[in-house]
């Protein structure tokens, strides 16, 4: 655990090959979200209420910050488990790429082992973090691939 990690949080950074702006729209488009994570409604503005679906319940979501294309974080509410926050941080890179630093806290901290291997409720992201043989392990356990 670094000096930036706190007991309540789970943290992810990698560095994608797509321009900051790309990755704002993976991370926005709800078409291009559903693709990665779930059906939802998503609309990149402060106070807007979301929800991702899937087959088995919906999480409660709202946006407390948006400022493209640099910085999303919403609420995320789902049943039986603790109100969190995913916190997204894009930054470009030399190479016109992104440095991307997700992180999900307020989780209850009993909970995170089992987070970091299974992911919350099996929905699961990527963001094209596999090409380079990582694995994203994150509240929402990431797998498939960036196609903004």
């Amino acid at each position: 655990m670094n000096s930036n990690d706190r007991e309540d949080e789970v943290r992810f950074e990698t560095e994608l090959d797509a321009s900051p702006e790309k990755v704002w729209r993976a991370l926005t488009v709800p078409e291009i979200v559903e693709r990665w994570l779930a059906p939802n409604d998503i609309r990149p503005e402060e106070g807007h209420a979301f929800s991702l679906q899937d087959e088995d319940h919906a999480i409660e979501c709202e946006i407390v910050d948006a400022k493209p294309p640099y910085i999303l974080s919403y609420s995320w509410r789902e049943e039986g488990g603790p109100d969190s926050l995913v916190r997204f941080h894009l930054a470009g890179t030399e190479a016109g790429g992104t440095r991307l630093t997700i992180v999900h806290s307020g989780l209850a901290r009993p909970a995170l082992p089992t987070l970091r291997v299974a992911g919350v409720s099996g929905m699961r992201m990527s963001l094209g973090a596999e090409r380079s043989g990582m694995r994203m392990i994150a509240a929402n356990a990431p797998v498939t691939a960036l196609a903004a």
